[in-house]
């Protein structure tokens, strides 16, 4: 019989995953004139996951769990509103902190395995970085925003599998919807000696995660 988690065990995971984030939102900036801009909305694309987490099993249904995870692949790319020559590309990424308590349901027997299906919720802290931020007018380049790294609450709802793989060894399939909060280019603009008044703002990552990773208890 395959050993399954016991209260007081400590586990280690790591996940791998993509992250697919759509409808960030609306944009807007205030120019160094006073000019306000508004951008549509967009979706930031997909970006890989790498995630590790400590956790505890507290008892037979509830386990906690301290994670952290790089997202660094989303692409923030808008056009202005009925001007799809002018428009606006940046690379974003995400560093973030999660304190995140699962529930396990008694687990079944799949195929000779244990098969333990849990859902779980997350509130933590992002760090949002959007880097340099190409600005296009008429289609040519104009210049760049200078990068900026947003502090931002996040939180998360989770849905998974624990499938015993071994002694100890649980591989782990899940789902999760994350909030990871604004992101914001800075202010400083290449051509321009002048400061944008508000910077490029008011877009967010949300996404729709798919992971696979190892639980290992300890």
């Amino acid at each position: 019989t395959m050993t399954l988690a016991e209260v007081g065990d400590n586990y280690f995971s790591i996940k791998l995953g993509s992250s697919n984030s759509k409808n960030a939102g609306i944009t807007t900036s205030i120019s160094a004139v006073d000019k306000v801009a508004e951008m549509t909305n967009n979706d930031l694309g997909s970006s890989d996951i790498l995630g590790i987490g400590v956790g505890k099993y507290f008892s037979d249904a509830f386990r906690g769990e301290i994670g952290i995870s790089q997202r660094k692949g989303f692409k923030y790319h808008t056009t202005a509103p009925g001007l799809p020559e002018n428009y606006y590309k940046a690379d974003v990424e995400s560093f973030a902190v999660f304190l995140n308590g699962y529930v396990d349901a008694q687990p079944m027997t799949f195929l000779q395995n244990s098969v333990t299906t849990y859902v779980g919720a997350g509130i933590g802290i992002s760090r949002n970085k959007m880097n340099p931020l190409s600005i296009y007018r008429d289609g040519v380049l104009l210049g760049t925003a200078s990068s900026n790294t947003e502090t931002e609450f996040a939180f998360k709802f989770a849905l998974g599998i624990l499938m015993n793989l071994a002694d100890n060894v649980s591989v782990d399939l899940n789902y999760q919807y994350v909030d990871l909060g604004d992101i914001k280019s800075g202010t400083n603009l290449s051509w321009d000696s002048r400061d944008l008044k508000a910077p490029y703002s008011g877009a967010e990552i949300t996404s729709n995660e798919f992971n696979v990773g190892l639980q290992i208890i300890f």
